[in-house]
């Protein structure tokens, strides 16, 4: 059984799944997007520092050299283009409107997901404890008959019948089985109980 519930798995799956991740990452982009789209209203400011060696133009001697230091500013600012820079804001903002949204739709269908695998648990361990009950009836129907059939009061087909009934119901407890594992693995899955990756790139 999983004792996990359904809001802590919710908050699990939005933290750690990787799609999520990739749909946050992506609107994080897009918001820097817009900053350097605004950068384009102010001035750029170039500053350069070098130093440099330069020969004497009226000696033939090698060693008479002078040595100092460039430095160096330039700046542009664009006035003209605030047109194509308003624009371009416009541009990012609509595309960070777009990531937003796309990443709260992907946070609703991870919800979605969740509850339904959470729904899908509870569905089938309920099945496990009706195929449970069912093997225990079918085993007890079977002892029944086969005490009748040595009390001389049954039949063997009875005994027979019984023994099939029984057999149906542990494969129908198998299946059920079966089918809750399944249910579970693909519950944390969805929930992402079993991976966790980094919030932080090296690269």
């Amino acid at each position: 059984p999983r004792r996990l519930p359904l809001a802590k798995a919710i908050e699990l799956a939005k933290e750690r799944r990787p799609f999520l991740k990739e749909q946050k990452a992506l609107l994080l982009s897009n918001a820097e997007q817009v900053r350097v789209a605004r950068s384009t209203y102010f001035p750029q400011i170039n500053a350069t520092a070098a130093s440099a060696m330069r020969s004497s133009a009226i000696s033939e001697d090698i060693h008479d050299v002078s040595t100092g230091y460039i430095f160096g500013l330039t700046g542009n600012w664009a006035i003209w283009d605030w047109g194509a820079t308003y624009g371009a804001v416009k541009q990012a903002r609509a595309i960070l409107n777009e990531s937003q949204i796309a990443y709260d739709d992907a946070a609703r269908q991870v919800e979605l997901e969740v509850q339904q695998q959470y729904s899908n648990v509870k569905q089938s361990a309920e099945l496990v404890r009706a195929t449970e009950e069912s093997v225990g009836q079918a085993e007890e129907a079977l002892r029944l008959a086969s005490a009748r059939l040595s009390a001389g009061a049954g039949t063997q087909l009875e005994v027979l019948n019984s023994r099939t009934e029984l057999t149906l119901s542990q494969s129908n407890r198998i299946q059920a089985l079966y089918n809750y594992n399944a249910s579970v693995a693909e519950f944390e899955r969805v929930a992402a109980l079993e991976v966790t990756y980094s919030n932080e790139l090296d690269e």
